[in-house]
């Protein structure tokens, strides 16, 4: 989504940053697939059923595919900021990650409001906070439990 809507409004940063990421979840997806924990047909089905929808929405309006770009991408860290506020023990979450994004984030949100594009904006007002909420807790289940990556000791809650 965020690639198509980089070309189409000529944004190269947008463009380049996510086929960055793409080739960076690309190479968790094969190895998923590889390790059989999903098919090469439902991951190429997904593949392609996303980019359709891109260029669908592309010829509706580039609005539109903006707006679906910023639902999808201000709600994919929701999971995880749903576990960090119901979980106590969080195994194998790393608080370097959730800066990282944190001022990744940050730094996208502010970026959008300089070249005046509110869609690469939006989604980092919910993206920011999230990330520095994860990044807490974390820290504060690392500091009660021990930054462990197993929760043999004690059970998530």
């Amino acid at each position: 989504l965020w690639v198509v809507y980089g070309v189409a409004s000529s944004v190269h940063l947008v463009v380049l940053a996510n086929v960055v990421t793409i080739c960076g979840f690309g190479t968790v997806v094969l190895m998923q697939v590889r390790l059989g924990a999903i098919s090469f047909t439902r991951a190429l089905t997904v593949e392609l059923s996303v980019l359709a929808a891109a260029f669908l929405a592309l010829a509706i309006s580039i609005d539109v595919l903006g707006a679906i770009a910023v639902l999808v991408g201000a709600t994919g860290i929701v999971p995880q900021v749903i576990r960090a506020a119901k979980t106590n023990h969080l195994v194998g979450i790393s608080v370097v990650t959730f800066v990282l994004v944190t001022a990744m984030s940050a730094s996208w949100g502010i970026y959008g409001i300089i070249i005046d594009d509110l869609y690469v904006a939006l989604p980092n007002v919910v993206i920011t906070p999230s990330a520095l909420f994860v990044a807490i807790r974390a820290v504060q289940s690392h500091r009660r439990y021990g930054n462990s990556t197993t929760a043999e000791a004690l059970p998530a809650r």
